[in-house]
């Protein structure tokens, strides 16, 4: 990580340059002063989803028995996230909003420069050239999202497809060098409207999924008990369902309209529960 930089939660590589003082015989990484790993690789996989600020060194040990220290950055990590098309980015600046990654629902990214130190998440959005879109993005990312709402029809936004074809498409998304979330749903895993996705996970093999992104468009938002409510009953009970960690990939008020004190405290009130229930939560 950069000194003073934002990482977004998750999986992240801790690298370094080769000690070039002696032979070495290993490295070992600090976070927070305390060792995490010993290797001879010139980095290292890290996870957390501890919404803090931290501190990392490595120290290098040569065949001789002397030892050589890296200066110790000082870097955040984040779990907020930007779901964001080319119109959209042209107007945003990520590193202000505190932002740790992003994703276009496409497999490319921005060449803005705002979005250059930003880690960046393909998506294969839906069926019909998953072959193609995976192998472009082979090696490069550290992780793969697969299909957007396939529960959903396409004059709302969904991929609108059917069950069995995603569930026959699925190897095509095993196998890379990346981790792999699960098709995004429309409706959670947990309601009783949520038969897609349950039909799609007891017919895959999970053990090849290694997240599951969530979304939230609730259709009227209640103050803290709407948020408690999309806390325990999506984010906690797909948990529960499956052991995953859970992704919220799209997030948006929708349902009301905020003219009024009363809907804008209301409006507040959920996002302020929301955010410090995801933030809380490992």
């Amino acid at each position: 990580p950069k000194d003073n930089g934002l990482m977004a939660a998750g999986h992240f590589d801790i690298e370094w340059s080769q000690a070039a003082n002696g032979t070495v015989k290993e490295y070992k990484v600090f976070i927070d002063d305390k060792e995490v790993a010993t290797t001879t690789e010139l980095s290292y996989d890290y996870y957390t989803t501890d919404v803090k600020m931290y501190s990392a060194y490595v120290t290098a040990e040569y065949t001789d028995g002397t030892m050589e220290t890296t200066q110790e950055v000082t870097f955040g990590v984040t779990k907020k996230g930007l779901a964001v098309n080319g119109d959209m980015g042209k107007n945003l600046n990520p590193v202000a909003m505190n932002m740790g990654w992003y994703y276009t629902w496409g497999t490319s990214g921005f060449s803005n420069y705002l979005y250059r130190n930003l880690e960046f998440v393909p998506m294969i959005w839906g069926a019909g050239n998953e072959t193609n879109a995976i192998n472009s993005i082979k090696g490069d990312y550290t992780y793969l999202l697969a299909y957007n709402e396939p529960d959903m029809g396409w004059q709302n936004g969904g991929s609108n497809m059917d069950v069995s074809v995603a569930i026959n498409n699925w190897p095509k998304f095993v196998g890379g060098d990346y981790y792999l979330g699960s098709p995004a749903p429309a409706y959670s895993p947990s309601w009783g409207n949520g038969t897609w996705f349950r039909t799609f996970m007891d017919s895959v093999d999970t053990s090849t999924i290694d997240f599951i992104p969530l979304h939230c468009y609730y259709g009227q938002y209640g103050g803290a008990a709407g948020a408690n409510s999309f806390l325990t009953e999506v984010v906690d009970k797909t948990y529960e369902m499956y052991h995953k960690p859970i992704w919220i990939t799209e997030f948006a008020v929708s349902g009301w309209g905020y003219s009024n004190t009363s809907a804008r405290k209301s409006l507040n009130e959920f996002m302020y529960t929301v955010i410090d229930g995801v933030n809380s939560r490992d």
